[in-house]
């Protein structure tokens, strides 16, 4: 990362977005504190990240990484590992949000179902399931700020729409950020930043960036024109 000067609001509905080794992770990753050997300062208000306890930061954070992990235990289990110390039975809202309720009244034991098939009545899921099921977890895990890191790239566009448009209608005190190649996420947020050899390009809305930055523009015209689905 170069030269990195931007600033995120409460209740922000952020896009980062760039191509493989554009630096989008590695910006997150400092953000919220899982890299701390940098230059340069982050802050969290008016206060370093660095002065603050990680538990405390964390408690605040719900992560969703690009390589999340496919737990072998049931539906209900993989859900609440978003935050063990919470445990709340009722889990109709991670549920609906990520849309893992179209598929999970249609598993032989619903929620207790165990996801792996080594086991007597468990099941496999599809990419695209178990991406709704890190979703879930999420979302069960309700935090003030939500990070996901390619959230709906195993995830039909039909789906897709629903998730985001839910997303940013319901979620409105919440401040989130997406790290994406699909680019048609970006009509929905509040913020575009365009990331380009480490650096930071552009910032802006999707209307003015499509107008003003060349870059972004082709980037984005591009997937429109080769069939992705625009919201």
């Amino acid at each position: 990362l170069k030269h990195v000067n931007l600033e995120i609001l409460k209740g922000e509905k952020v896009a980062v977005v760039g191509f493989n080794g554009s630096g989008k992770t590695t910006l997150i990753k400092c953000l919220i504190g899982l890299y701390d050997n940098y230059d340069g300062s982050i802050y969290y208000d008016s206060r370093e990240i660095q002065e603050y306890n990680q538990d405390t930061i964390r408690k605040q954070i719900g992560w969703l990484a690009q390589d999340f992990i496919e737990y072998p235990y049931s539906l209900e289990e993989n859900i609440y590992l978003g935050d063990m110390g919470k445990r709340d039975p009722d889990l109709t809202y991670s549920l609906e949000r990520s849309l893992v309720n179209e598929f999970a009244k249609k598993l032989p034991l619903k929620l207790k179902t165990v996801l792996d098939p080594s086991f007597e009545e468990g099941i496999d899921l599809s990419g695209g399931q178990w991406q709704k099921v890190a979703l879930a977890r999420l979302y069960y895990r309700d935090s003030n700020l939500m990070v996901m890191d390619e959230p709906t790239s195993a995830i039909d566009p039909i789906s897709e729409n629903k998730i985001y448009k839910n997303l940013f209608k319901e979620d409105k005190d919440k401040t989130i950020i997406i790290l994406t190649h699909r680019l048609n996420v970006c009509t929905l947020v509040d913020k575009v930043i365009v990331m380009k050899d480490g650096k930071i390009t552009d910032i802006g809305s999707h209307k003015e960036l499509i107008k003003s930055s060349s870059y972004y523009n082709k980037l984005y015209t591009s997937q429109t024109q080769d069939g992705y689905l625009k919201l």
